[in-house]
């Protein structure tokens, strides 16, 4: 059977149909389809000709041109997938910083019990398996509302990621600070750097609902 058969009774190819009794059926990346039927009557096909033309023109335009409003929601929501996967390279430097500084302070406190090389490497191993995940879910993130931007169906996953990762954030901060870390300059441009992240975060999820519901 030929491969384009396949896909007409699977429905994943788009028909423009004519003639009376036809369907015209749009099939959209995400797996929507809208359909455009014709009346099966000679007779009334003839009559009413130039009101089917017309309202199946305008369907298939409206499915094959989206609105001003969504593709300016798919425009800012594809901003704030390649926002998050940039921020990607920074939650990596602030990792190995953190990496470094979880380090040194263990080593303070805890420096004639770290003598063994194979605690050592199974402290290391632990935080720099932490730190990829934690990099990997901004990369995750930043994918899927590049793919939803672009018509593709995906589940709630990178959503529910998006809300985890700037708990995640501030869970640190608040932990940071509970314990009397000192406030200094740099810690004050983390935050604000990291306010920036949360918002970007932020706007992944409204505008990917706000997609959602307008498809």
């Amino acid at each position: 059977m030929p491969d384009n058969t396949v896909f007409l009774m699977k429905e994943k190819q788009t028909i423009l149909a004519l003639g009376a009794g036809s369907i015209t059926k749009r099939v959209f990346p995400d797996g929507r389809i809208e359909r455009c039927d014709n009346v099966k009557d000679v007779g009334l096909y003839i009559e009413q000709i130039d009101e089917m033309i017309e309202q199946k023109y305008t369907k298939v335009r409206m499915s094959m041109n989206p609105d001003k409003k969504v593709r300016r929601v798919q425009g800012l929501l594809y901003t704030s997938g390649v926002g998050v996967i940039l921020f990607s390279i920074w939650a990596g430097l602030r990792g190995i910083e953190s990496l470094f500084e979880f380090w040194n302070e263990l080593c303070r406190e805890y420096g004639a019990e770290l003598d063994n090389a194979v605690i050592k490497i199974m402290i290391c191993l632990f935080v720099f398996t932490f730190l990829m995940f934690f990099t990997f879910m901004h990369v995750y993130i930043g994918k899927a509302a590049i793919d939803v931007s672009s018509g593709k169906k995906k589940g709630n996953m990178y959503l529910v990621l998006s809300v985890l990762l700037s708990i995640i954030y501030w869970s640190l901060y608040i932990f940071q600070f509970a314990y009397g870390e000192k406030f200094e300059i740099k810690t004050l441009v983390y935050i604000i750097i990291d306010l920036t992240f949360n918002i970007i975060l932020i706007e992944v999820v409204v505008f990917s609902l706000l997609l959602k519901k307008m498809r």
